[in-house]
Formats: structure tokens, sequence, C-alpha cells
């Protein structure tokens, strides 16, 4: 074919359009996602049985964090929103970064009824200079650095895990999918991301294990199962053959 230069400059021919599902066809669609649904559901009764045991034969008393600071990236809306919440319930500081300023901003005025300090910033977490930048506008803010940070949204290790070894005191939590652990075939790209989540966090606790830290810094993966998400994307995939 030769470079790719070369390539686009060949006269653009469309492609042929993709035959018209027979109601045959969409039938057989139609059962294969069932069956890979049903499939699903029944890989995933181990992991269930095994969380309510831990849940409900819990033999240790569950980490007191009131007074911590937690950043939740992505904590304006949705699932980020729930967690914020939680945390201050617990008695957390929390810091919520969001690219959605005025969504953000009601989320801390909700976490501040709990009693709690509570900020928000308007943030692109993809950026690198702009996370080393709310890492000193938060310390600066609340006088206290990051002790708890989870990762609804980018990842922000890098910035915030020496000050934990530092202190010898943190927890990163990251938000992965339980697409991550049971893949049903009809979301590959989503798949893949979830799966690169999930071996970075347990590449994560490795690196801390050998750096000593095991005790202090603590690490954990979420997998959560179906949620109430944006509209966009549930008629998105409501769209989808």
């Amino acid at each position: 074919m030769g470079s790719l230069v070369e390539f686009y400059k060949l006269p653009y021919n469309p492609a042929l359009p993709l035959p018209q599902r027979t109601p045959l066809m969409t039938a057989v669609r139609v059962l294969k996602i069932i069956t890979k649904l049903l499939i699903y559901v029944t890989k995933l009764i181990p992991h269930t049985l095994y969380l309510l045991a831990r849940k409900f034969l819990r033999w240790k008393n569950p980490k007191d964090i009131r007074g911590w600071t937690a950043l939740v990236t992505g904590g304006a809306n949705g699932l980020g929103r729930a967690i914020a919440i939680e945390l201050a319930k617990h008695g957390c500081h929390v810091v919520v970064a969001d690219l959605d300023e005025y969504a953000a901003t009601r989320t801390v005025l909700e976490l501040r009824y709990y009693g709690v300090k509570a900020v928000a910033y308007k943030i692109d977490v993809a950026c690198c200079d702009q996370v080393n930048d709310l890492r000193q506008r938060i310390e600066a803010d609340l006088g206290s650095p990051v002790d708890l940070l989870v990762n609804n949204a980018g990842l922000t290790v890098n910035a915030f895990l020496p000050g934990m070894y530092a202190r010898q005191r943190g927890h990163i939590v990251t938000i992965a999918s339980a697409s991550a652990l049971l893949p049903v075939g009809l979301t590959r790209h989503y798949t893949t991301t979830k799966y690169a989540v999930r071996g970075f966090m347990e590449e994560l606790r490795d690196e801390i294990r050998l750096a000593g830290q095991a005790r202090t810094v603590k690490t954990t993966a979420i997998f959560p199962f179906q949620l109430n998400t944006r509209r966009e994307l549930v008629e998105a995939v409501l769209k989808m053959p």
C-alpha cells in the first residue's frame, strides 16, 4: 500500500454499505446476547458470594478515616458524587475535582452538610500539570495533604503517592468495572481500558510492597456492575443494534 501519505492521495471510494439484517439474523443476534448475559451472571455468582462473605463475616473493624482528606476525581456527578457523600458521612474532608464546575460546586454544598471541609476544583485529570497544581492548591486551601485518593476519573497517583510514603499514611482507590473480571464480548474497547486499570492497580500494590510501605499505604480496586450513569451513554447503548 505504501506510506500513509501516499494512501491518502488516492481517490476516495466509499465502502459498500453493510447488508440489511434479516429478521432471522436479528433473532440469532438477540439469542447470542441473551446467552452471553446469562453466562456473565452465572460467572458473577462466586464473586457475589465472596463479597457477601466478606461483608457479613468481617473479623476486624473498618478503617477509621475521620479527619482524613479525600480527593475524588470525577466527583461532581454519578458514582463519584455518591462516593464523595459516603466519605463525608464518615468524617472525611472531601475535595471534588471535575470538569463540570457547576455540578462540583453543588456537590460540595451537599458535603458541607455533614460538618466536614469540602472544596471543588475545575480540572482536567488527564493533564499532568493541572494535577500537580491541584496537589499544591489542596494543601494551601485545606491545610492538609491528600490521604485518600479516589481515582473515579483519570489516574493521579504520581502526584500524591510520594507524599503518602513520606507521611506513612494513605489509601488509593481506583474505579474499574465488572467487565475487567467478566467480559461479555459486547464492549471491546471499554473492557480493554478496564483490564488496564485492573493491571495498573495490581502493579501499584506490588510497587508499594517493594517500597516497604505495604503496612501504611493501602490500595483498593473497585469493580462496579450496573449503575445509573449519564443519559447520553444510556441512550447510546439503547441504540446499539
